[in-house]
């Protein structure tokens, strides 16, 4: 007997729970709109029927299915569907220029292309016309007027239910652990992207360790889906999670509803990235400052007393300042009944983590990349040190390398890139996964990010410097949205930083856009940086900076869907901005003017 894989789970739970619910999307109403769920059964259904329709779009085992749409239901349903029948699902976010649909489409053979809407459709045209092997287009909230596309539900209701029971439940049982079940596409944020490939076993093996970072398991358990579902870490969170573990996922259709979405479904599983937990920090203590007299010292009061747990009278007071305050703070956000809150994807503050544990919320670090489908150390409940990512995974083998470099080894770890053997060859060592970051691990296990080896800055001096740590303490500012350390080849560092959408009007004078500033005393930002470079070595020091006009964004180009930071798209796009910072004139005003910041 084979081993069990995802879509083996998925109707096993369709025939256990048939009337638990299983997801929940978010639709208008002439009210405003709804949260309308599905449970298991039907959800099943929709699968099965999806499924053959595939079949009967002539789809067979191996071929890419490719989805490009936001968080909802009809994702995960055309995803479980492809890996039901030994299809391939293929993830494209939605914020990709049609140039990078075009890429992955034609890298990937995709032979069915599933589109959020219309509009997608008329966006893409052209570039579909240039991928030969694409032979079906289907658009989720389609019409009948638009020629070379087939809309959802007529492609859905292409197969009557006891047909597409008996079709997908043969091709199933077809399935092997060593078969393609998924392609995840990196981000690009060093070049252009790569198809990871992961197979039926691995999608088992990263699914079995994902949960094991839940706290507990309640009966009514459930995600917010958030993220976008073409990234590793969401898809796991939200459709193989719910998969194995039989917890509901409601699909937020985009970033800007979060904070409603959040106070509306309060799940109790949640991933955060850390540019969403500095900016919901930033708002808590704006809200604070702007707040009435009273109720800005109880809210001090309270977060300075629940830092202190210590005997019998500190853990009264931490009661007290939990009911009175704490408490209405974490129904506000959503996270009153979250039991697992976990962050990943990049670096975050530690500064962060402790604020959002003297408000009760535990913060938990998770670390992994899409060559291991997401998971690869977390720190478990109660032991978890803000400092590290905490211990691998039972399963997953991590260790460091001569060089600094982690690496990581384990069921999990994916089959290659799709096409591209010797870019495979150069992250596999020896059967272990070079991850591409440096790190250390501690006498207990404890792993500690340190950056990316791509992303080290060789200054003119000789001196290697990790920017992730530095751009971390930068942005840890109620005013600093974004912060970009720049300085390879150069004699000193300077940064780039962007403001939050709400700096007061006086500092947005003083500081640009655009004007080049120094760190001292002048201002609160000046000040901050600064600060800053007191905690580095004089290497690490940022000699000036520049705040630029706009924040950073992914539709712009500056951030990954994952709101990575795509460094050399940055330091290209404000190339005139950084050489003003290293002008002949500027170095000039330093011969007569001593820098304080090398004081």
């Amino acid at each position: 007997m084979r081993q069990r894989l995802i879509p083996d789970y998925f109707f096993e739970r369709v025939a256990q729970h048939p009337d638990s619910v299983a997801y929940a999307d978010r639709v208008a109403t002439a009210g405003g709109a709804t949260w309308v769920t599905c449970d298991w059964r039907n959800y099943g259904v929709k699968v099965r029927k999806v499924a053959a329709s595939l079949l009967a779009f002539g789809v067979t085992p191996g071929e890419r299915i490719a989805i490009l749409a936001s968080n909802r239901s009809e994702w995960t349903i055309a995803d479980m569907a492809a890996m039901a029948i030994g299809a391939v699902p293929v993830g494209v976010y939605t914020t990709s220029a049609p140039a990078q649909v075009e890429h992955i489409l034609r890298d990937s053979i995709a032979a069915v292309l599933v589109l959020e809407n219309d509009d997608h459709f008329v966006r893409l045209r052209d570039r579909l016309a240039d991928c030969p092997a694409l032979r079906h287009v289907v658009v989720i909230e389609g019409t009948d007027g638009l020629e070379g596309c087939t809309p959802w539900n007529v492609f859905v209701d292409r197969v009557e239910p006891k047909a597409a029971q008996a079709a997908v439940d043969e091709a199933r049982a077809k399935l092997r652990p060593e078969q393609m079940a998924s392609l995840v596409y990196t981000s690009g944020t060093t070049g252009a992207p790569k198809g990871v490939m992961l197979t039926h076993g691995n999608l088992v093996a990263i699914t079995k360790m994902g949960l094991q970072a839940l706290s507990e398991r309640r009966p009514d358990d459930r995600v917010l889906s958030y993220l976008p579902l073409a990234h590793v870490a969401e898809r796991g969170i939200s459709t193989l999670g719910p998969a194995m573990a039989g917890y509901a996922a409601y699909f937020c259709r985009s970033i800007e509803e979060l904070p409603t979405h959040l106070s509306e479904v309060r799940p109790t599983i949640f991933l955060g990235v850390p540019r969403l937990w500095e900016k919901i920090r930033h708002a808590i203590e704006e809200k604070a400052r702007q707040a009435v007299l009273p109720r800005r010292i109880l809210a001090r009061w309270a977060l300075a007393t629940s830092s202190n747990v210590n005997g019998m009278s500190g853990r009264v007071s931490r009661t007290v300042a939990d009911r009175l305050v704490l408490q209405r703070v974490r129904a506000t956000l959503g996270l009153d009944q979250a039991h697992t809150v976990v962050t990943g994807a990049a670096p975050v503050s530690v500064d962060v983590l402790e604020f959002f544990a003297r408000l009760g919320v535990e913060i938990r670090q998770v670390y992994g990349l899409s060559e291991c489908g997401g998971p690869a150390t977390f720190n478990r409940r109660g032991e978890g040190r803000r400092d590290s990512v905490g211990r691998p995974f039972d399963g997953c083998d991590i260790r460091v390398s001569d060089g600094g470099e982690i690496l990581i080894r384990g069921p999990h770890v994916f089959d290659g890139y799709l096409g591209d053997e010797e870019a495979t060859r150069a992250v596999m060592q020896d059967g272990w996964l070079r991850s591409g970051d440096l790190g250390s691990i501690d006498d207990d296990g404890f792993l500690t990010i340190k950056g990316r080896i791509k992303d080290v800055i060789i200054t003119g001096g000789g001196k290697n410097v990790s920017p992730a740590t530095i751009e971390r303490r930068l942005v840890d500012h109620p005013y600093i949205a974004d912060a970009v350390l720049v300085g390879d080849g150069r004699k000193f560092l300077t940064a780039l930083l962007t403001f939050v959408d709400d700096v007061p009007q006086t500092l947005a004078d003083v500081a640009g856009p655009g004007v080049i500033l120094e760190p001292g005393d002048a201002d609160v930002l000046r000040k901050h940086v600064l600060d800053v470079n007191k905690t580095l070595s004089r290497a690490e020091q940022v000699k000036r900076f520049t705040v630029l006009g706009s924040r950073f964004s992914t539709e712009t180009g500056e951030l990954t869907p994952t709101r990575k930071l795509r460094r050399a798209f940055i330091c290209e796009k404000y190339a005139a901005e950084i050489d003003r910072m290293y002008s002949v004139a500027i170095l000039a005003e330093d011969r007569a003017t001593p820098n304080t910041a090398t004081n």
